[in-house]
């Protein structure tokens, strides 16, 4: 089973569809179809749970949870109608598995985490702690909804943690909530062409970054020190340049000292452990899915979404 974890904004679709897809291919993968089947190989056994979504959790605005912001929604396929983003979800989402006779027990649960989609710190400070809690399983993550900022924290949090596995977005116009073809087209033969994946982000920024920091706490080392620690990663000097662009150190002659991105990074990073250690009364590299919730639940910022009637439901501690 795998968390699929996505921003949103007011297109439900940015969720919706990518979803569609997953299960689609899910179901043609158990009739043996190839391409299907290519789509999971690394993610489980097919017929096993592997890649089917355990859990959802979206990243998005407070307005957009609550349905403050109205508009129209309706998909083709199924005729849900609703003015809320999250019941729009909820309810094409249950009307597409009852469709596609999934087992009630195979059904998601889908969180919604309430962020300030115009500020990047403060979803880096959510998405952060939610992929260390994710770090034992398997991670999607959706790069199509949700605002730059969102997007943004999704992706340098991912880096930072190395715990997703997937990055993904499809390509397709206009304000649908399924997959732009027929349904009896999609539930036959799903098309995977518009699926693209971003595998170049599944690195570690944040353990380079971690041991840099730690080279530089006494705020300055020489080159040679600073080209023994990449060595020792299996990088060589030619990524000094790197650093420096980044803004991570500056070099000065034969001296090395902290660049203010680093002083930047560390900062934020530290604020995050220092109120998941308060919320949740563990360290960042310790939360599960438990604590992760009681963390979330601490701040006010976690919401339960329930596919049989899209009712929104605030979760406590």
């Amino acid at each position: 089973m795998v968390y699929h974890v996505s921003g949103l904004g007011l297109q439900p679709g940015g969720l919706t569809v990518p979803l569609s897809y997953v299960y689609l291919a899910f179901k043609a993968a158990e009739k043996g179809d190839r391409d299907a089947r290519r789509f999971f190989e690394l993610s489980g056994r097919v017929g096993g749970g592997g890649g089917l979504p355990e859990a959802v959790i979206v990243f998005t605005s407070r307005d957009v949870i609550l349905g403050n912001v109205r508009a129209r929604y309706e998909d083709r396929w199924f005729g849900t109608r609703t003015d809320s983003c999250p019941r729009a979800v909820a309810r094409y989402l249950s009307s597409l598995l009852s469709h596609l006779e999934l087992p009630r027990r195979e059904w998601p649960e889908l969180y919604f985490v309430e962020v300030d989609h115009t500020d990047f710190e403060d979803c880096f400070f959510k998405a952060y702690p939610t992929f260390m809690a994710l770090a034992s399983h398997e991670v999607w993550v959706n790069m199509v909804g949700g605002s730059n900022q969102i997007n943004a924290a999704l992706l340098s949090s991912g880096c930072f943690t190395a715990v997703p596995t997937r990055y993904y977005y499809v390509f397709q116009e206009g304000a649908l909530l399924h997959p732009d073809q027929k349904m009896a087209d999609a539930v036959r033969r799903v098309d995977l062409s518009r699926w693209c994946e971003l595998p170049f982000f599944s690195l570690q920024i944040g353990g380079l970054m971690s041991r840099i920091s730690r080279l530089l706490k006494g705020g300055v080392v020489n080159v040679a020190q600073l080209e023994g620690e990449l060595e020792r990663m299996g990088l060589g000097k030619h990524y000094i340049p790197k650093l420096v662009s980044s803004r991570l150190v500056r070099v000065e002659g034969s001296r090395v000292l902290r660049g203010w991105m680093l002083d930047y990074w560390d900062r934020l990073v530290r604020r995050i452990y220092e109120d998941v250690r308060g919320a949740a009364g563990v360290d960042v590299g310790r939360l599960n899915i438990a604590a992760w919730r009681r963390w979330a639940g601490a701040r006010g910022v976690l919401w339960r979404v329930s596919l049989d009637d899209g009712r929104v439901e605030k979760c406590s501690p």
